[in-house]
């Protein structure tokens, strides 16, 4: 039995080569801002997107947050803000995550840093997952 894809709404702050790779990746389905006609709308817009269309939202905006959206309350949010200024970190970033952490995406907020995944869960309970 093969694994379900993973759907993603990429916002409009991550690199269209980025986009590229993971539309190009069999076990994802991604959907772009620009796509769904999200250009420039606001955060709240492109969460209520992904949540009526069962998308994890990969955002490189600090406001995409668990102070912002509630954990549970949406797919799952990617937060790769850390890595807006080095787009070919970010993508090893989320490439890691998608080896190591897959599993821990659903309904949490995940924040790509240097050294690790941080994974916000429920009440706000942070896991911390060494890309190592």
């Amino acid at each position: 039995m093969s694994a379900r894809k993973l759907k993603i709404l990429a916002d409009e702050n991550i690199p269209g080569f980025i986009c590229k790779w993971l539309k190009d990746m069999k076990r994802i389905d991604l959907e772009t801002a620009h796509e769904a006609n999200l250009t420039g709308q606001e955060d709240s817009s492109v969460v209520a997107h992904a949540t009526a269309h069962k998308r994890i939202v990969l955002a490189g905006d600090k406001a995409f947050s668990e102070q912002n959206y509630i954990i549970c309350t949406h797919p799952g949010i990617i937060n790769v803000s850390k890595f807006n200024t080095r787009p070919y970190s970010c993508k090893e970033k989320i490439s890691r995550l998608l080896t190591k952490a897959r599993k821990q995406i659903d309904h949490n907020v995940i924040y790509l840093q240097e050294a690790q995944i941080c994974v916000v869960k429920p009440g706000n309970k942070k896991e911390m997952i060494p890309y190592k």
